[in-house]
């Protein structure tokens, strides 16, 4: 009788220990397990920690992909001003002065006779005017000299100059030129001695 007295006791002690344990307790003890008797882990600041972690992971990601954007358009930017337009090369003539320069283009034979073409640009920076046709800064156009062979080689036997004559005027139609090209050529009617002169 004794024994189960204190038998008695004893499992009553237990239980009151057991329940005189805070609700902070209870409450950390039930987190602990579940009804298996599994491990459960707590929610901790890890947790927090790892939330906070992937925001900053999805910030940084933003932040890293719109400073990507913002660098292609710097880029697309910056090949924008470095396209630039090339410079037209500066073009070599047979003979030069300030308003025009005068080149060899072409020559043809057929028929029996010679066809020469001289090619002309307009090398300075300001519209003048040919008779009635205007000529704007490089603007370029042509004449072509036709002749039987037999007069191009007796030409060039003797020595005979060729004269292109022209007159340029401004937009006030004051003569801002008057001249030309003058040259000779040789018995394979190529031109030689090519001058411009002017009266």
């Amino acid at each position: 009788m004794k024994k189960k007295f204190l038998i008695i006791l004893t499992a009553m002690m237990f239980l009151l220990g057991g329940c005189g344990k805070s609700d902070e307790e209870n409450a950390d003890s039930a987190a602990e397990t579940d009804v298996s008797g599994n491990v459960i882990e707590p929610e901790t600041d890890e947790e927090d920690d790892k939330d906070s972690k992937d925001d900053k992971k999805d910030k940084k990601d933003k932040d890293s992909k719109d400073d990507k954007d913002s660098s292609e358009e710097e880029n697309d930017e910056s090949s924008e001003e470095e396209v630039t337009e090339e410079p037209v090369p500066e073009r070599t003539y047979d003979v030069q002065n300030e308003y025009f320069g005068a080149t060899v283009k072409s020559l043809e034979e057929a028929d029996g006779g010679a066809t020469l073409t001289i090619e002309f640009v307009n090398v300075s920076d300001q519209v003048y005017y040919k008779s009635d046709e205007e000529m704007k800064p490089g603007a370029t156009w042509e004449k072509s000299i036709t002749q039987p062979k037999e007069k191009w080689l007796a030409a060039a036997e003797k020595g005979t100059e060729n004269w292109i004559h022209y007159e340029f005027y401004d937009k006030e139609s004051k003569c801002i030129f008057k001249g030309g090209v003058v040259f000779k050529t040789d018995k394979n009617i190529e031109v030689k001695d090519m001058r411009v002169f002017t009266e």
